[in-house]
């Protein structure tokens, strides 16, 4: 197993998540709302893209279905760990979402738990898509790392 590669998934998703919190949501999309609750379903989800763009790159470089598990592990860590300074300063997005704070042992357990296995989506995805640009590559006799020429 790669550990780069695993410190590379934590600092990355941890990183887009910031991206999503402190730049799309509090930067763009909440000077747009007359209140936080009347966000629409779609603004969450461009404003949570660059985290789901990241997993699917980083599930794209894993080599094996273990680094893929451990990956996206750590790549929920690193982002539940943004999540969770976010609940407890009392960030825009989750002013009405103290659960960091109210219940921890839920926060770092049921919590992420849900939150992993949803973000595992796009690892996967970048995963099953590399395995199958493999395949259609080799049945052209090249691979990935030949590139096309």
């Amino acid at each position: 197993m790669r550990w780069q590669f695993l410190m590379v998934a934590s600092f990355t998703c941890a990183a887009a998540a910031a991206l999503c919190g402190l730049v799309l949501y509090e930067q763009i999309i909440v000077p747009l709302l007359l209140t936080v609750r009347s966000v629409p379903f779609w603004w969450w989800a461009l404003a949570a893209s660059p985290l789901w763009l990241g997993a699917g790159c980083l599930g794209w470089y894993a080599n094996s279905l273990r680094e893929l598990v451990a990956a996206s592990f750590v790549g929920t860590l690193g982002s539940h760990l943004y999540l969770y300074w976010a609940s407890v300063t009392n960030r825009p997005g989750l002013v009405n979402q103290p659960l960091a704070e109210v219940d921890p042992v839920t926060f770092w357990t049921e919590a992420l738990a849900w939150y992993w296995l949803l973000l595992s989506v796009p690892f996967v995805l970048g995963h099953i898509a590399r395995r199958l640009a493999n395949r259609r590559w080799r049945a052209n006799g090249r691979t990935l790392s030949e590139g096309a020429s």
